[in-house]
């Protein structure tokens, strides 16, 4: 629509960040309380605006005027359980703008910027559960519900928040144009699991490319992308996996429900999220997803956990090689 810009706060905005900061139903909503004098706005910009890098105004094109914040990192604070190096997002916008898509200009705005000039990997933000309103900004713009909620008191009420995040790699469906930028990527994974001590996984030729483009053929097949780079790829499998029938020395989360399965994950090794690139997305499609990886893949088998899978048996593949199961439910 670009009827906005971001600029950095000037200590002339002080009149305008007053009068919509100091509207009761703006703060409150965002986890800050209203703003009580054009002294204190000042003071605002003068603290918690100054760093230009990451905290603009949001400004009318028409009028010139300030209506709004937008920012990540050192300017926004709430205890949400953010990833090493993961800056937290925050914005609103004055109460004669809502309802009207300039928040979501806004940060498409912001995250455009951040892409362009960060090495950042992902974003997190949250809302609290009574304002839907600001989470769906968050969604229009790709950020994703993670499944949890916290509560924290520093922002004012003990009321919950909905936490959601974006990766900045993006995985879209794969074509069979892409089959040999899959292929390097997948012989990368090798790699990484010879050089890790993993020499059983992935033998005599497999993952072959007959294989994916079986995948591909199917519409199992997804790339990460960083920017328009291939990246990472893995195969996206809805039930029933044939090989998950019997598990042994344990149990399946559930067994009654349709599940998706994850297949085939590789990656380049200096490119750092796929894995909960591949995940974030997987959930947003199924909240019941199933995993299996070779007992000497320690790499995959700490990501898995890590990301929160439970482990449940061991099951075997056709060949009769064995695997380790692991299934986590959002439903």
């Amino acid at each position: 629509m670009d009827r906005i810009i971001l600029r950095p706060w000037l200590e002339t905005d002080a009149p305008a960040l007053f009068k919509y900061a100091s509207d009761p139903e703006v703060g409150p909503r965002a986890g800050w309380p209203p703003h009580k004098s054009v002294e204190e706005s000042l003071e605002i910009i003068r603290t918690v605006f100054n760093d230009a890098t990451c905290t603009w105004a949001i400004v009318l094109k028409e009028t010139g005027e300030p209506i709004g914040a937008m920012g990540y990192g050192p300017s926004c604070s709430c205890n949400l359980p953010a990833r090493e190096g993961e800056p937290l997002i925050g914005y609103w916008v004055g109460r004669p703008y809502w309802n009207q898509g300039i928040c979501t200009e806004a940060l498409r705005m912001m995250i455009d910027r951040i892409r362009q000039t960060t090495e950042i990997k992902s974003l997190i933000s949250g809302h609290f559960i009574d304002n839907p309103a600001s989470g769906r900004v968050m969604e229009k713009c790709g950020f994703v519900p993670t499944g949890e909620t916290v509560v924290d008191l520093e922002q004012g009420k003990d009321t919950p928040i909905r936490v959601l995040r974006l990766n900045l790699l993006s995985v879209k469906a794969a074509n069979t144009g892409q089959t040999d930028a899959i292929m390097d990527v997948l012989e990368a994974a090798k790699g990484i699991m010879r050089a890790s001590g993993n020499t059983g996984q992935w033998v005599n030729g497999y993952p072959s490319k007959e294989v994916i483009q079986k995948d591909l053929e199917s519409g199992h097949g997804f790339v990460v992308l960083q920017g328009e780079r291939i990246v990472g790829y893995f195969a996206f499998i809805p039930s029933p996996e044939p090989t998950y029938a019997a598990i042994y020395d344990g149990m399946w989360l559930d067994d009654s429900l349709q599940y998706h399965v994850v297949h085939r994950i590789g990656s380049y090794p200096e490119v750092h999220g796929v894995f909960n690139s591949i995940m974030d997305w997987c959930f947003s499609q199924d909240g019941n997803i199933r995993i299996d990886t070779h007992r000497d893949n320690l790499i995959m088998q700490h990501n898995i956990l890590k990301y929160g899978f439970k482990y449940c048996g061991i099951i075997y593949l056709a060949s009769g090689d064995e695997r380790f199961a692991y299934q986590m439910m959002r439903r």
